[in-house]
């Protein structure tokens, strides 16, 4: 899913301003799809982090000193969490983000 917006009864997905105006949209118009594009966002990355946390946190066992797991289910979680740290940095669109596999 990414950003949509609706002008004069259709979808658009496209925020260039040089789009928007080829559309007929104005200025005002053209403010507020950018900053609700902004606003959507900054919501989809709020929830990004949160699932992200939730999944490490769900996984902090396996990096305890006495965690249960054989060593090299150690070394996959491990990877496993750095991948999901590095997920904002990844990334630059909130609605692309690929999320990997937890390991078994």
């Amino acid at each position: 899913m990414r950003f949509e917006y609706i002008f004069k009864g259709k979808r658009h997905t496209d925020t260039s301003r040089e789009y928007m105006l080829n559309l007929g949209m104005n200025s005002d118009a053209i403010e507020s799809v950018l900053g609700q594009e902004t606003y959507e966002n900054e919501q989809q990355w709020t929830a990004a982090r949160k699932k992200r946390d939730e999944l490490i946190a769900a996984t902090d066992y396996t990096q305890a000193v006495d965690s249960p797991l054989a060593p090299e289910k150690q070394v996959e979680y491990k990877a496993y969490r750095q991948s999901l740290r590095d997920i904002p940095q990844e990334f630059d669109n909130p609605y692309s983000i690929s999320w990997p596999v937890k390991p078994e």
